[in-house]
């Protein structure tokens, strides 16, 4: 659920949280980790100026912490539009991640999955002190062992 009335293209850190559909273990194996973490390290190269943190692919979801900068506006034509958006950064890793999975499946016999790869939506927190960032990128340190 996203914050209503918050603009996810406002500057600041941000702890991710996407699941498989059914919680499925597709990420498992270490071809399809590989492909997931690679298409989340393009994220920075593909939105400027965002920057990645902490992340870990574990066997049915991802978390991550993604830094948006700042972005001002030209007061002649106002704000950008192409300023990085939360919202449509998620949509774009989801079908990358799924177009290679689907591709994984048919040239390398990846297990198939049931209607979509990943669940609606995702589970995002504006991570709001340093105390809470440094919180968050313990626990996706630790969520391997746990």
């Amino acid at each position: 659920m996203r914050l209503q009335g918050y603009d996810y293209s406002r500057e600041g850190a941000y702890f991710i949280t996407l699941c498989t559909k059914d919680r499925e273990l597709l990420f498992s194996s270490k071809p399809t980790s590989d492909m997931v973490s690679e298409y989340w390290n393009i994220i920075s190269e593909k939105y400027a100026g965002v920057e990645l943190d902490e992340y870990v692919i574990m066997p049915n979801h991802v978390h991550g912490i993604l830094f948006l900068p700042y972005v001002g506006a030209d007061r002649c034509v106002g704000p950008f539009d192409n300023k990085p958006d939360l919202i449509r950064m998620m949509q774009w890793f989801k079908t990358m991640t799924t177009n290679a999975y689907l591709t994984g499946i048919k040239e390398k016999g990846w297990p198939p999955y049931n209607g979509k790869l990943w669940q609606r939506g995702y589970y995002e927190r504006i991570i709001r002190s340093e105390e809470e960032l440094n919180i968050l990128r313990g626990y996706i340190r630790e969520n391997p062992v746990k």
